[in-house]
């Protein structure tokens, strides 16, 4: 799929969820503002394997963006989903849920449906949501090493404080 295949795509898309009306348009006209070189120079150029990237860069550009055209557009994101446009790539910079859902549903979903690629949406998952998935697994990781290797063991079970202990001086909460 060539930038303009895509840019056709996203404004025939009409959205099953919030948001994704609204995002495709933006993205549309972001698209149509991007100058890349390889698409006008070479016709085997495919776009697909960037689009989590491009993605990202364009709702980041939505949710930051101060020119009229972008502020309008993201009136429209704010008014369709009845919320800020979230920060998808930063953990804890935005509400979970929301963040959650424009990864998923208006990321994820709407770019394969409009290129057709079930890998897509996973791209995009993994793309936005590495930092979660490095956390979950440095938290697997200290369950593995250190709480089922003794820790359990060491914690006061007969505590109405939750998972709490005390280690000497130290206090452990």
């Amino acid at each position: 799929m060539h930038k303009q295949e895509l840019i056709d795509g996203l404004k025939q898309y009409k959205g099953e969820w919030k948001g994704q009306r609204a995002f495709a348009d933006f993205f549309a006209h972001w698209l149509g503002n991007l100058k890349i070189p390889s698409d006008e120079k070479y016709d085997f150029y495919q776009i697909e394997p960037h689009l989590p990237q491009l993605a990202v860069d364009a709702f980041d550009a939505l949710r930051t963006g101060t020119d009229e055209d972008t502020v309008r557009f993201r009136k429209d994101y704010e008014s369709e989903t009845g919320r800020e446009v979230p920060n998808v790539t930063d953990l804890g910079a935005s509400y979970i849920l929301d963040q959650c859902s424009a990864v998923q549903t208006t990321l994820g979903f709407m770019l394969r449906d409009v290129t057709g690629h079930e890998w897509v949406a996973r791209d995009i998952d993994a793309y936005c949501n590495a930092q979660m998935h490095l956390l979950q697994q440095t938290f697997d990781k200290f369950l593995r090493l250190v709480y089922r290797k003794g820790l359990h063991e060491l914690i006061d079970k007969s505590a109405r404080t939750g998972m709490s202990g005390r280690f000497g001086e130290v206090e452990l909460r």
